[in-house]
């Protein structure tokens, strides 16, 4: 394979396989994961989930999903392309009855398949596709009236240094994609999201927390 197919491979598949690693070798839930979850979450509270159907894009190896349950959620489906990562998942998320898993794709999701939900979260994931924007209408169609699409995103702002030492570190030991956003280029991904009121927020210094409520 050339350098340039190689290279068309990496921007299709994103980096799964990279996270598919990591959930599989660092697979424990810790009790320190709920804080940093509601930090990401900024003013969307993590009780704000009791009582909702929840979908989780990019569900890794569970940990999300396994504080969305405690906090009180109806249902939760995680879906997630990396065997690896769902495997370690179905072992964290095993003891709840009210959560199941899929082997899907961001930019596969279908309302005729996988149903609608009162909530959407993409969190820490969104960033790293290579197409963004398709992955967020494919999510935008599996949220119900009146429910919202929730996500966690890298910031530009307040990671200078950190893109810094990013452009010198192998690419072996990052993602194949890291997308650092403006607020305008969070806005410009969307704005076509037709239904949607958008709720942009900078959090931890460094990130965007997205909550887009479909009217």
């Amino acid at each position: 394979m050339s350098a340039t197919d190689e290279d068309s491979l990496r921007d299709l598949r994103g980096s799964p396989d990279r996270f598919g690693y990591e959930w599989s070798t660092y697979s424990d839930v810790l009790p320190e994961s709920k804080g940093q979850l509601q930090r990401w979450l900024g003013s969307t509270k993590l009780e704000s989930f009791a009582g909702k159907r929840v979908l989780d894009v990019g569900t890794g190896m569970g940990r999300n999903p396994y504080w969305f349950v405690q906090a009180g959620a109806a249902s939760v489906l995680g879906i997630d392309v990396d065997d690896g990562s769902l495997a370690a998942a179905r072992r964290n998320l095993a003891p709840f009855a009210n959560v199941r898993l899929e082997k899907c794709s961001a930019y596969d999701l279908d309302p005729a398949v996988h149903g609608v939900f009162d909530r959407v979260t993409c969190i820490g994931v969104l960033h790293h596709l290579g197409e963004p924007e398709r992955a967020l209408r494919a999510m935008w169609r599996c949220v119900a009236e009146g429910g919202d699409l929730v996500l966690w995103c890298y910031a530009r702002e307040g990671n200078r240094l950190l893109l810094h030492v990013e452009s010198i570190i192998f690419d072996q030991m990052l993602p194949h994609i890291s997308n650092y956003w403006t607020r305008l280029d969070i806005e410009r991904l969307v704005t076509p999201l037709v239904g949607g009121q958008a709720h942009v927020e900078f959090v931890q210094g460094n990130s965007w927390h997205v909550r887009i409520t479909k009217t």
